[in-house]
Protein backbone atom coordinates (compact mmCIF):
# COMPACT_ATOMS: atom_id res chain seq x y z
CA UNK A 1 0.00 0.00 0.00
CA UNK A 2 1.51 3.74 -0.71
CA UNK A 3 1.20 6.41 1.97
CA UNK A 4 0.22 8.70 -0.80
CA UNK A 5 -0.72 8.76 -4.71
CA UNK A 6 -0.91 12.07 -7.13
CA UNK A 7 -3.94 12.24 -9.36
CA UNK A 8 -4.47 15.07 -11.12
CA UNK A 9 -7.04 16.79 -13.91
CA UNK A 10 -5.07 19.29 -16.69
CA UNK A 11 -6.51 20.25 -19.89
CA UNK A 12 -3.90 22.94 -20.71
CA UNK A 13 -0.74 21.95 -18.47
CA UNK A 14 -1.03 24.17 -15.77
CA UNK A 15 -2.18 21.35 -12.81
CA UNK A 16 0.10 18.94 -14.65
CA UNK A 17 3.38 20.57 -13.84
CA UNK A 18 2.36 20.87 -10.12
CA UNK A 19 0.73 17.55 -9.54
CA UNK A 20 4.36 16.43 -11.37
CA UNK A 21 6.27 18.37 -8.63
CA UNK A 22 4.18 16.90 -6.23
CA UNK A 23 4.39 13.65 -6.65
CA UNK A 24 8.04 13.70 -6.84
CA UNK A 25 8.06 15.43 -3.55
CA UNK A 26 5.88 12.52 -2.10
CA UNK A 27 8.22 10.04 -3.88
CA UNK A 28 5.32 8.32 -5.98
CA UNK A 29 3.90 8.95 -9.68
CA UNK A 30 1.73 11.66 -11.14
CA UNK A 31 -1.57 9.91 -12.69
CA UNK A 32 -3.50 11.68 -15.04
CA UNK A 33 -7.64 11.62 -14.69
CA UNK A 34 -8.64 11.98 -18.86
CA UNK A 35 -12.51 12.72 -19.60
CA UNK A 36 -13.88 10.21 -22.06
CA UNK A 37 -14.25 12.67 -24.45
CA UNK A 38 -11.53 15.22 -24.27
CA UNK A 39 -11.81 18.36 -24.18
CA UNK A 40 -11.27 20.91 -26.93
CA UNK A 41 -10.90 24.81 -26.15
CA UNK A 42 -13.92 25.62 -27.61
CA UNK A 43 -15.16 23.67 -24.42
CA UNK A 44 -13.21 25.47 -22.13
CA UNK A 45 -14.26 29.27 -23.61
CA UNK A 46 -16.45 30.60 -20.23
CA UNK A 47 -17.05 33.55 -22.61
CA UNK A 48 -19.43 31.11 -24.56
CA UNK A 49 -22.42 30.24 -22.18
CA UNK A 50 -22.92 27.34 -24.29
CA UNK A 51 -19.52 26.09 -24.36
CA UNK A 52 -18.88 22.79 -22.97
CA UNK A 53 -17.39 23.14 -19.56
CA UNK A 54 -20.11 26.15 -18.78
CA UNK A 55 -23.16 24.02 -19.75
CA UNK A 56 -21.68 21.11 -17.27
CA UNK A 57 -20.69 23.41 -14.18
CA UNK A 58 -23.84 24.75 -14.42
CA UNK A 59 -25.43 21.54 -13.56
CA UNK A 60 -24.74 20.18 -10.76
CA UNK A 61 -26.05 16.65 -11.64
CA UNK A 62 -23.35 16.38 -14.76
CA UNK A 63 -21.20 13.45 -14.62
CA UNK A 64 -18.80 13.70 -17.34
CA UNK A 65 -16.79 10.28 -17.51
CA UNK A 66 -13.25 9.58 -17.48
CA UNK A 67 -10.86 6.97 -18.94
CA UNK A 68 -10.38 4.24 -16.20
CA UNK A 69 -7.76 4.88 -13.94
CA UNK A 70 -5.53 1.77 -12.60
CA UNK A 71 -4.82 2.72 -9.19
CA UNK A 72 -3.10 0.89 -5.83
CA UNK A 73 -3.96 0.83 -2.38
CA UNK A 74 -3.20 4.53 -0.85
CA UNK A 75 -3.95 5.99 2.52
CA UNK A 76 -4.23 9.61 1.11
CA UNK A 77 -5.18 10.94 -2.27
CA UNK A 78 -3.77 13.87 -3.30
CA UNK A 79 -6.20 15.41 -6.13
CA UNK A 80 -5.61 18.41 -8.29
CA UNK A 81 -7.36 19.99 -10.84
CA UNK A 82 -8.21 23.24 -11.98
CA UNK A 83 -10.76 25.83 -10.74
CA UNK A 84 -13.54 26.11 -12.76
CA UNK A 85 -16.25 28.96 -12.01
CA UNK A 86 -15.08 28.78 -7.97
CA UNK A 87 -15.54 25.03 -8.32
CA UNK A 88 -14.08 21.51 -9.13
CA UNK A 89 -14.53 20.32 -13.33
CA UNK A 90 -17.75 18.17 -12.65
CA UNK A 91 -15.43 15.33 -13.38
CA UNK A 92 -13.62 15.28 -10.25
CA UNK A 93 -17.11 14.98 -8.84
CA UNK A 94 -17.86 11.75 -11.85
CA UNK A 95 -13.87 10.21 -10.20
CA UNK A 96 -14.33 10.58 -6.27
CA UNK A 97 -18.15 8.67 -6.64
CA UNK A 98 -16.00 5.60 -8.40
CA UNK A 99 -13.81 5.09 -5.57
CA UNK A 100 -14.36 3.92 -2.50
CA UNK A 101 -12.61 6.07 -0.16
CA UNK A 102 -13.80 4.78 3.22
CA UNK A 103 -10.70 5.08 5.85
CA UNK A 104 -8.86 7.49 2.98
CA UNK A 105 -8.11 10.92 3.00
CA UNK A 106 -8.39 13.40 -0.02
CA UNK A 107 -6.00 16.65 -0.28
CA UNK A 108 -6.64 18.83 -2.79
CA UNK A 109 -4.70 21.08 -4.60
CA UNK A 110 -5.81 23.72 -7.44
CA UNK A 111 -4.91 25.98 -9.64
CA UNK A 112 -6.78 29.10 -10.69
CA UNK A 113 -6.34 32.36 -12.66
CA UNK A 114 -8.48 34.06 -9.99
CA UNK A 115 -11.14 32.02 -7.41
CA UNK A 116 -9.91 31.31 -4.04
CA UNK A 117 -10.38 27.06 -3.37
CA UNK A 118 -12.56 27.13 -0.45
CA UNK A 119 -15.69 27.51 -2.48
CA UNK A 120 -14.67 24.22 -4.02
CA UNK A 121 -13.59 22.73 -0.76
CA UNK A 122 -17.20 23.17 0.77
CA UNK A 123 -18.73 22.04 -2.16
CA UNK A 124 -17.50 18.87 -2.36
CA UNK A 125 -17.43 18.03 1.71
CA UNK A 126 -21.02 18.79 1.09
CA UNK A 127 -21.56 16.36 -1.51
CA UNK A 128 -19.28 13.89 -0.18
CA UNK A 129 -20.09 14.03 3.83
CA UNK A 130 -18.18 10.84 4.44
CA UNK A 131 -14.97 11.76 2.96
CA UNK A 132 -12.37 12.86 5.36
CA UNK A 133 -11.16 16.19 3.17
CA UNK A 134 -7.60 17.55 4.03
CA UNK A 135 -6.60 21.56 3.61
CA UNK A 136 -6.82 22.78 -0.27
CA UNK A 137 -4.25 24.59 -1.33
CA UNK A 138 -3.98 26.78 -4.46
CA UNK A 139 -0.91 26.01 -5.98
CA UNK A 140 -0.40 28.36 -9.06
CA UNK A 141 2.99 29.86 -8.25
CA UNK A 142 4.02 27.52 -5.64
CA UNK A 143 7.43 26.36 -5.49
CA UNK A 144 9.01 23.04 -5.14
CA UNK A 145 10.20 24.52 -1.11
CA UNK A 146 7.06 25.71 -0.67
CA UNK A 147 5.30 22.74 -1.57
CA UNK A 148 7.26 20.64 0.18
CA UNK A 149 6.89 22.86 3.74
CA UNK A 150 2.69 22.33 2.74
CA UNK A 151 3.39 18.26 2.39
CA UNK A 152 4.81 18.60 6.10
CA UNK A 153 2.37 20.70 7.53
CA UNK A 154 -0.53 17.24 6.61
CA UNK A 155 1.42 14.90 8.78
Amino acid sequence: MEKAIVVYFSCTGTTAKKAELLAELLKTKARRLQAKIPYTQADLTWQNATSRANQEQEDGTSRPEFVPLELPKFETLFLGYPTWWGLPPRLIETFLESLDLTGKRVVLFTTSGSSTPEKGLAELKHHFPQVEFGPVKRVNNATATELATWIKTLK
